[in-house]
């Protein structure tokens, strides 16, 4: 938990955004902070199989449904949920020492470069809502036709609103 924290989430990338992903005017991926200012990440798996999809609530995890595979490695900062219907989730949080290691991985990222504060720590969220065209990969984001990558949001309400 820290009080800066850059979301990285299909390509894109959001920083001081609290709603870094709103669907029909309901955040799916969004942050807020605790008592002692600490950013906690929520995401809300949205699904068309009408069955109970894994949440992340504060940094907490509730895995629901019935999942075809779950991968946690024991160091606690990742997870990965998947569905036999193909919706699939991932989070998975690191810390950077320093812009030139952010930099070798996230070189968009370093548009923000004097906004940061480092050590920095990165939410890398991907989703997947099966059988929707809906997902936010590792190398983009895919919505209806349209396909977003390397955007910045920076200190807006909200980054991406769509639906």
């Amino acid at each position: 938990m820290r009080e800066d924290v850059l979301a990285v989430i299909g390509a894109n990338y959001y920083y001081e955004t609290p709603n870094m992903v709103v669907f029909r005017g309901k955040p799916l991926i969004w942050f807020e902070r605790d008592d002692n200012n600490r950013m906690l990440l929520n995401l809300d798996m949205p699904t068309t199989s009408g069955e109970p999809r894994t949440l992340l609530v504060r940094n907490d995890w509730i895995i629901q449904g019935k999942p075809s595979d779950v991968e946690s490695p024991p160091s606690g900062s990742s997870l990965r949920v998947r569905y036999s219907n193909g919706d699939d989730v991932s989070v998975c949080f690191r810390e950077w020492a320093d812009p030139q290691r952010l930099g070798a991985a996230h070189p968009v990222a370093l548009r923000l470069d004097s906004e940061l504060r480092f050590p920095l720590i990165t939410a890398e969220v991907a989703l997947e809502v099966g059988g929707t065209g809906m997902s936010f990969g590792p190398r983009a984001t895919s919505l209806g036709g349209i396909t977003m990558t390397d955007c910045v949001m920076s200190r807006c309400g909200a980054g991406l609103v769509f639906g």
